[in-house]
């Protein structure tokens, strides 16, 4: 996936330069939300920008949900690419690219000035045998501080009902020294 990446990334670089736009930095929170993005479009099985929890319906609530500022823009480009046949790195890459450069959308995301951060990932579903892929960009007020987006009541409720036997048992413990 490394080798790919830098593909592709130094094909976006060299649009970018021809534009003038500055070099795309990586980023933590960029990484966590296309990360996020290409397992939900490989379990779906269907190229999508979307999701449908509120919280995560779009890009830009992704990143701020991973811990981008209230003030951060961002976008995504998304690719569906089959895996059929014989296939290289390059190949892939060029396929890539290419149906982004073929998507007025997409286009200028890449070429947008504002964007100064981004990641790229990848996700396989085997059953299509197909490869879903998420670049997320992000301005500077996206910011490096990845955090978890909060977790759902239930999941909260588990440590609180551990801490009375954490209670109990230290009361445990005393009881049995003297």
């Amino acid at each position: 996936q490394k080798f790919l990446k830098s593909l592709i990334l130094e094909r976006i670089g060299e649009i970018r330069s021809y534009k003038k736009a500055p070099e795309l930095l990586s980023n933590n929170i960029c990484g966590a939300v296309a990360e996020l993005q290409a397992g939900y479009m490989a379990k779906k099985g269907e190229r999508t920008s979307a999701q449908e929890d509120e919280n995560l319906a779009d890009p830009v609530k992704r990143l701020k949900s991973y811990g981008a500022s209230k003030k951060a823009k961002g976008a995504e480009i998304t690719a569906e690419i089959s895996l059929e046949g014989q296939i290289t790195y390059m190949d892939l890459s060029d396929d890539i690219t290419s149906s982004w450069l073929n998507e007025k959308n997409s286009v200028k995301t890449i070429e947008n000035k504002a964007f100064t951060v981004c990641a790229l990932a990848f996700e396989i579903n085997a059953e299509k045998d197909t490869l879903y892929v998420a670049f997320v960009f992000g301005d500077k007020a996206v910011g490096n501080n990845l955090t978890k987006p909060s977790q759902p009541a239930t999941v909260t409720e588990e440590p609180a009902k551990e801490e009375p036997k954490t209670a109990s048992t230290a009361e445990d413990s005393k009881k049995e020294e003297p």
